[in-house]
């Protein structure tokens, strides 16, 4: 159907979309490697001043493109729909994530050290390799989420649903990791859990 096609975009015309006031990006495709870092100021200062009040309307990204995407501390994607969305490598340290829907999305290998994913939607998604250094994903769902390889060292799951979450084990960084009161963990899995942190313990 026509309405399902893949829409190619430049990163000009993202940035000039957003600033006039469009939303609608579903299934658009960024060339890889696009990079926001020189627009930051210009597209943050402009989301800031909009975002907290109740006209703001978040951009949809749903089923798009945006691999190896360079846009570091970025706001473009608060409380924004990334459903599907393949980004997938994307650089995305210090990003502001807030209440972003991430449902099924394509994160392998992205940098989200530091990252901002209060209350994000991660169901499903996969983040094999992806680097959670330092994110805070407090109250975050992960149900179903692929986690093999991801480093989370220092990541805050506090309160995060962790249901059905698969490849804890060939994570990095599980035992500097904080998962109070995170819900969904199998008995195996607070084991594993709990064995980890016992040895940070032994090396404190």
């Amino acid at each position: 159907m026509k309405g399902n096609r893949s829409k190619p975009m430049s990163v000009d015309a993202l940035v000039d979309g957003i600033v006039i006031g469009k939303r609608n990006f579903r299934r658009i495709v960024l060339p890889v490697g696009s990079d926001l870092s020189s627009y930051a100021s210009v597209l943050d200062n402009y989301l800031r001043e909009i975002q907290e009040t109740a006209a703001y309307v978040p951009p949809d990204f749903r089923g798009s493109s945006l691999i190896n995407l360079v846009a570091p501390r970025t706001t473009l994607f608060y409380n924004a729909d990334l459903t599907s969305a393949y980004i997938g490598e994307a650089h995305l340290e210090g990003a502001r994530l807030e209440g972003a829907h991430l449902a099924g999305a394509y994160l392998s290998g992205a940098y989200l050290s530091g990252a901002h994913l209060v209350g994000t939607d991660l169901s499903g998604a996969h983040l094999e390799r992806a680097s959670l250094t330092g994110a805070n994903l407090t109250g975050a769902t992960l149900e179903g989420v692929q986690l093999q390889g991801a480093d989370l060292t220092r990541a805050d799951l506090t309160r995060a649903d962790l249901t059905g979450i698969m490849g804890l084990e060939k994570a990095l960084g599980v035992r500097f990791a904080a998962f109070d009161r995170t819900l969904g963990l199998t008995a195996v899995q607070k084991q594993y859990v709990e064995g980890q942190r016992a040895g940070l313990r032994l090396f404190a």
